[in-house]
């Protein structure tokens, strides 16, 4: 389930990082010829539909299966991003984002949240790091490709090349089951069990015997399973 998460992670944030650095102002200045303030609207509908998609994804009840809800919107985000400089202007093309924006934002909270109820708890810590890690540390391999193909192509094929990345790494992780059932109530059991296992952590004082007790948490979820 981790492995798939990652590849998911990765391939959202390799087109991601140069989409938002590199070719969406170079969309903006030279594709549009909107200038500055034609850029700060595609950034601000972005975020506007980001921080909307956020509040609806607090809100919204929980589903049955989280990670195919989050897997459906962002394949529609896959496709507003592949449309975006294709839509015939600034103003569409910051609809185009909003939406974008939105079932991202959506999408990343509804994921996390399953993940973050699927997790152990005594190994929480160290496994959201590494999700960190894995969304954060393609961010400058991102930002060089996409240099080196705006440089080459123009802006506007990198959109479509994004969105392609990304709706093959979802599809690809639909196929998984693993993935179609994470966050389901029979996965999210783990989390309780997890957690009894935290005040034998407390109990650690130093760093050497808090490690073994974290290795005995986590062999104590295998033998559970």
């Amino acid at each position: 389930m981790l492995q798939v998460i990652i590849v998911v992670l990765v391939a959202a944030n390799l087109g991601a990082g140069g989409m938002g650095e590199v070719a969406l102002p170079a969309l903006a200045h030279g594709y549009f010829g909107a200038g500055a303030g034609g850029y700060g609207a595609l950034l601000a509908a972005y975020g506007g539909g980001a921080l909307l998609g956020t509040l609806a994804a607090g809100q919204a009840r929980r589903a049955r299966r989280p990670a195919v809800m989050a897997s459906v919107g962002f394949l529609v985000e896959a496709a507003c991003l592949a449309l975006v400089p294709y839509l015939g202007g600034t103003i569409p093309a910051a609809a185009a984002l909003l939406a974008f924006g939105a079932l991202n934002g959506f999408g990343t909270i509804i994921v996390i949240t399953a993940f973050q109820r699927w997790a152990p708890a005594a190994v929480l810590g160290k496994l959201m790091a590494v999700l960190l890690l894995a969304a954060i540390g393609v961010f400058p391999v991102s930002v060089f490709v996409a240099g080196l193909l705006v440089d080459q192509f123009g802006p506007a094929p990198f959109f479509p090349l994004a969105g392609a990345l990304l709706a093959v790494a979802i599809t690809v992780s639909l196929s998984q089951r693993s993935w179609r059932d994470f966050g389901s109530s029979a996965v999210n059991a783990r989390p309780d069990e997890g957690s009894r296992c935290m005040p034998l952590l407390r109990r650690r004082g130093s760093w050497p015997r808090r490690a073994r007790a974290v290795s005995a948490a986590v062999g104590y979820l295998d033998r559970r399973e």
